[in-house]
């Protein structure tokens, strides 16, 4: 079984980056609870990290989601994973593969990383019972080098696991291209009631807001709510972008 996956990555210059400090494969002890049961690098499996297992294996109700958690200078982000089954001891089997990431990055993009290993970690414990085999520790941990060093040097990985599985998935490299302004004096002029578009309760009562709402193909974000305010038919872009919250 090969899982291929891709995802987009961007720094704050539009550059692809992927740089990972650590790799940690924390799981939920019968006895000790939440643990960080093996990591690459070795030594990453600090008492610090230990500490915050139980916010990296959290209540089910946060299975399937990415959780981050601040601790000191990093940012700890993974998917936890929830395996119902009679075969394990608690009927569930309970991990996270988490990275440790540099606090100062950008971290939104890693979470596209955190749930494609969530996703392969867990079909190669259904399928082979990797995980919760608690002589492959060593195994595990190779793995975890693996894909944090082919992460790091290439921003792709493949690793095999076994004859019949792999990890497979490329952090793509891409630009935005950004539309540049040829006048920063000029005045936008609204052509719709924005307040109107803005307020739920004067929308409704105007068929033109209605329409107006309907042909959206989204909602508004924060951002957007928060600038169309300042188009008054007045103020030039420069103004409005200084204005901006």
């Amino acid at each position: 079984l090969n899982l291929s996956f891709g995802l987009a990555m961007l720094d704050g210059h539009g550059r692809a980056q992927c740089h990972l400090e650590a790799l940690l494969f924390c799981v939920f002890d019968k006895d000790a609870g939440p643990i960080v049961q093996c990591a690459d690098p070795e030594g990453a499996a600090t008492a610090a990290f230990q500490r915050v297992g139980h916010y990296l294996i959290p209540d089910s109700a946060v299975k399937g989601r990415v959780v981050s958690v601040v601790c000191g200078d990093n940012v700890l982000m993974g998917t936890p994973v929830y395996i119902e089954d009679t075969s394990y001891s608690r009927n569930c089997f309970q991990f996270n593969i988490c990275m440790v990431i540099d606090g100062s990055q950008h971290h939104e993009p890693y979470r596209d990383i955190a749930q494609l290993l969530a996703m392969s970690f867990q079909t190669l414990e259904v399928e082979t019972k990797l995980l919760s085999n608690p002589r492959e520790g060593t195994s595990i941990q190779a793995i975890l080098a693996q894909l944090r060093q082919q992460l790091n040097d290439a921003e792709e990985c493949f690793v095999c696991t076994d004859s019949s599985h792999a990890i497979s998935f490329k952090v793509r490299r891409w630009t935005p291209a950004l539309t540049k302004i040829e006048d920063e004096s000029a005045v936008p002029v609204p052509l719709l009631d924005l307040q109107k578009l803005l307020d739920p309760e004067r929308r409704s009562e105007s068929p033109a807001g209605r329409d107006f709402q309907q042909a959206l193909p989204f909602s508004l974000d924060p951002a957007l709510a928060a600038v169309l305010p300042l188009i008054d038919g007045v103020r030039s872009v420069q103004t409005i972008a200084n204005d901006s919250p």
